[in-house]
């Protein structure tokens, strides 16, 4: 479709008015005024789409900047620490325990990872436990599982107080032989876990 302009210049170039040539074409005449419209309404929206899209690229872009930065300081941290990258896991042996914490990518416009938490393993010919640490904004808490189906559960205070939920007899029994053992354990994992996420 060609533009008014053009038009007006075919009309004086031949010596016929504009308004006869206009009032005879109806048809032409609402494409022009449909493409007005078309044109004033994107004139009114684009500048709208272009901030949009501006604010997403930044918000993006701040998502990036974060994503990598806490990345890079995790994984600095945690080989800071002597944790080394196994099979997926980073892991720390330490005579008859081993630590691990998991191999972490920060989540698509999320700003904290997904899984934050370490676990252990302590072994020795008497007696093994699993112990899970996670920090939940105002403690830590930890689960110990040891023989078949025990479990040992409690919390440890931001000043590395812990205290120990309902304990079954066979638990105060085991708590009483390793006590010590488990409790430096502990200790260890929150000076790792704050290392590594804090």
């Amino acid at each position: 479709m060609p533009d008014l302009q053009l038009i007006i210049t075919i009309c004086n170039t031949y010596n016929f008015s504009l308004d006869s040539l206009l009032n005879e074409d109806h048809k032409f005449v609402s494409k022009i005024d449909m493409t007005q419209k078309i044109f004033r309404t994107l004139k009114r929206i684009l500048p709208i789409f272009c901030i949009i899209g501006c604010v997403y690229v930044a918000v993006l872009g701040i998502w990036k900047i974060n994503a990598v930065r806490k990345e890079e300081g995790f994984v600095s941290n945690v080989k800071s620490l002597g944790f080394e990258l196994e099979n997926g896991l980073y892991v720390l042996y330490d005579e008859d325990i081993i630590y691990e914490l998991p191999n972490q990518k920060l989540p698509f416009m999320k700003f904290g990872f997904n899984l934050q938490q370490i676990t252990s393993t302590y072994r020795n010919e008497k007696f093994s436990c699993n112990i899970l640490l996670n920090y939940d904004e105002q403690q830590y808490t930890f689960n110990i599982d040891y023989g078949l189906d025990h479990q040992i559960t409690g919390t440890i205070a931001t000043n590395k107080t812990i205290e120990y939920n309902d304990l079954s007899k066979d638990d105060d029994t085991v708590l009483n032989t390793y006590k010590d053992t488990i409790e430096t354990i502990l200790c260890k994992m929150v000076t790792y876990y704050d290392a590594a996420y804090l």
